[in-house]
């Protein structure tokens, strides 16, 4: 029995790094069930996997296209998306021994693909849902009226189309337990909440003595990420001191917006970019951080929170998603109920002022992970959840 694996287009050539941790935390729970996994995706996202039972079906990809261009953008999407459906309507005519196809991620855009696929080859289809929809909000962020029709129109098609795919697949494998996804109500029975692997080795976490106060924000420099809110409360928390450093690790298309902001308010000593790296080194980069701040207008399960609670490191982040899943108020980090940078900018000097509050949230990290890691995110629970879903 083979697998098929269809994979959205990469939005930006650095996400290249991250592609082998974000397959691999499929293929975690998959490997040993299935004989060999077909993957189809961006030419730009091979790489050479370590697994010789992967084997890559690249689709040409277009340059890059400015920003402005909204709509050709949009337009080579759905061309991009069309050659993912026939190249995998050809890969399982040449290999019936695929009996399943799942997507990687873009449960409403590349899922769609998965079903119509599945429909069309008499294949099951498997839904990952690793996403909100309201994803679709920010295709654009200008302030123009073209741009606010645009992303409404976007958003709208986008829950139509999360509709079909959730009515038409076979299974929805969501990251998140049903209940933090308001949207999944209705299609509970065909639900099974299984997560992605963590690949933190936690038995090589490294206790730092934190000579420096490292505050970390990691994730795409994209308006969805909002990292100048992040950026803002920084700077308030600069204003009134000095003891601290700030690490923003990503890329994306606000990155030179955000190295403007940075210079223009006198940041250079503060805050530092990074790009992305390859998964082993943020581990060992993660262990120096002293308080991880996401600021996110979306999320569902946020891997870079899990990871900081493996590694014993506070979270500070908005209740939205499985976060507050994750997250407990005073425990091991600080919900974010009011998203302004007044509120971020007093929860982040809470931590740095206090050092026993700092270290007994680092401890309930630890603690909080270990209890869920066995049951939910480790390897084995992860495998168990597949070879239950794919037997049945």
């Amino acid at each position: 029995m083979d697998l098929l694996i269809i994979s959205e287009k990469t939005p930006d050539r650095n996400y290249v790094i991250l592609a082998d941790n974000k397959i691999n935390k499929v293929i975690t729970g998959i490997n040993n069930l299935v004989r060999r996994i077909h993957v189809v995706c961006d030419e730009n996202y091979c790489y050479n996997s370590s697994l010789k039972k992967i084997l890559f079906h690249p689709v040409k990809n277009f340059k890059k296209i400015s920003e402005k261009n909204t709509l050709l953008r949009l337009l080579y999407h759905l061309i991009y998306v069309m050659r993912v459906f026939l190249k995998s309507l050809k890969l399982i005519k040449k290999n019936p021994e695929i009996k399943f196809i799942i997507n990687i991620s873009g449960h409403f855009t590349i899922g769609l693909i998965n079903v119509l696929a599945g429909l069309v080859t008499g294949r099951r289809s498997l839904l990952r849902l690793t996403e909100s929809v309201q994803a679709a909000y920010f295709l654009d962020n200008s302030e123009s009226l073209k741009a606010k029709l645009l992303n409404k129109l976007s958003y709208a098609l986008a829950v139509i189309l999360e509709k079909i795919v959730f009515r038409l697949c076979d299974k929805i494998i969501s990251v998140v337990p049903p209940e933090y996804y308001p949207n999944i109500r209705g299609f509970e029975p065909k639900t099974v909440f299984i997560p992605d692997t963590i690949l933190t080795n936690t038995d090589k976490r490294v206790r730092v003595k934190h000579s420096e106060k490292k505050i970390f924000f990691v994730g795409r420099l994209e308006l969805e990420k909002n990292p100048f809110m992040f950026l803002k409360s920084i700077l308030k928390v600069a204003e009134i001191r000095s003891d601290f450093k700030t690490l923003i690790i990503g890329s994306g298309k606000l990155e030179e917006a955000i190295r403007d902001f940075i210079k223009r308010n006198g940041l250079d000593d503060i805050v530092e970019l990074i790009k992305p790296m390859p998964h082993n080194k943020f581990i060992n980069l993660l262990n120096e951080c002293y308080l991880l701040v996401n600021s996110s207008y979306i999320e569902l399960m946020p891997n870079t929170i899990l990871e900081a609670l493996a590694c014993g490191v506070p979270v500070i982040a908005p209740a939205i998603g499985g976060i507050p899943y994750l997250l407990n108020h005073g425990y091991n980090g600080f919900l974010l109920k009011n998203r302004d940078q007044e509120t971020l900018a007093k929860l982040i000097n809470k931590i740095l002022d206090d050092e026993q509050l700092r270290e007994k949230m680092s401890f309930n990290c630890k603690k909080f992970f270990e209890e869920i890691v066995d049951l939910h995110f480790g390897m084995k629970a992860v495998y168990d959840k597949y070879a239950i879903l794919i037997k049945n």
